[in-house]
């Protein structure tokens, strides 16, 4: 029988508002980042298709940055604009120097995080948990995190 602890579906700050991390570009406004931006920063194109971990750490700190206490160190392109988020994720692709194969583990994704946030002053630990896996246990862990 299997002891390991069930969690149960939680939700976001300010998930309500429909705005977990609002990038507006002209007349749109995307919900988090879009790899493919990086190309934009100067990023060839190989490099940014496999920059997926980037983005979600992109989307992750800039979270945090806003709307956590004592987390705005995090990132020094607080703002709302395309043009603002895309320089952190440029600064992040930097940081992380993803290889031809992206950012190969969880454990290198987590180590860099948390290099980078204790670079910028405000450190981040990496919480584990041997929940059962199911997309509703792996959202809370999520929630749970991001609300901590």
């Amino acid at each position: 029988m299997d002891n390991r602890e069930i969690l149960v579906y939680g939700t976001l700050e300010n998930w309500d508002l429909g705005r977990f991390v609002p990038v507006n570009e002209a007349d749109k406004c995307h919900y988090g980042g879009y790899q493919e931006w990086l190309t934009e920063a100067g990023v060839p194109k190989f490099y940014a298709d496999r920059s997926c971990g980037v983005t979600a750490a992109t989307n992750l700190l800039f979270y945090l940055a806003t709307n956590k206490p004592g987390m705005s160190k995090l990132c020094d392109h607080l703002g709302d604009t395309k043009a603002e988020y895309n320089a952190f994720q440029k600064e992040l692709f930097d940081f992380f120097s993803p290889s031809f194969f992206g950012v190969p583990t969880i454990n290198y994704l987590i180590k860099r995080v948390e290099q980078y946030s204790q670079k910028k002053g405000a450190p981040l630990k990496a919480v584990q948990s041997a929940f059962v896996w199911s997309v509703d246990n792996v959202r809370a862990y999520i929630t749970k995190g991001l609300n901590s």
